[in-house]
């Protein structure tokens, strides 16, 4: 086992106390915890953004989906994914269902603040996402540089193996 996946898309809340022992669990045998992003309601970044604040700072936190969808990603690439590397949290994401201007945004960001590079990895939500083009406008984005082994190889590696 490798990583705890936490979903709120049908129900629960980021203040359910059962959350407690997954965490500990999580940082006990150093897991990584999946979280699911999500527009609106308990999966929203502005909620679950608040599991990154009480417990990345020893727990690894994947926000699966960076976002959800256009107001998580303008959340996160505006300024709280890089507050919160920049603090020291250990917050990961992939852009599995990233909406199409996203990856090359976030590339950039990176790119220009110098820090985020070795937090993105690139997942694919089969069966149910879009394995081909989730692929083909992330290497667009990414390009062939070391970026690109982050993103496809090393941050993987460093969270999984």
């Amino acid at each position: 086992m490798r990583a705890l996946k936490l979903s709120f898309l049908l129900g629960g809340s980021v203040d359910d106390a059962g959350l407690e022992p997954i965490f500990a669990t999580a940082r006990a045998n150093d897991l990584v915890v999946h979280v699911h992003t999500s527009p609106g309601a308990a999966s929203d970044i502005d909620q679950v953004g608040q599991l990154v604040d009480r417990y990345a700072d020893d727990v690894k936190v994947h926000l699966v989906h960076f976002g959800g969808g256009m107001s998580g990603h303008i959340k996160l690439i505006g300024a709280r994914f890089f507050d919160w590397v920049a603090a020291g949290k250990q917050v990961y994401t992939d852009l599995s269902w990233a909406i199409g201007f996203a990856p090359r945004w976030l590339v950039a960001e990176i790119d220009r603040r110098g820090l985020g590079h070795d937090r993105v990895l690139f997942a694919s939500d089969e069966p149910w996402g879009d394995h081909a083009g989730e692929l083909a406008r992330l290497n667009a984005a990414v390009g062939g540089d070391e970026l690109s082994r982050a993103v496809f190889h090393t941050t993987f590696d460093k969270l999984y193996a």
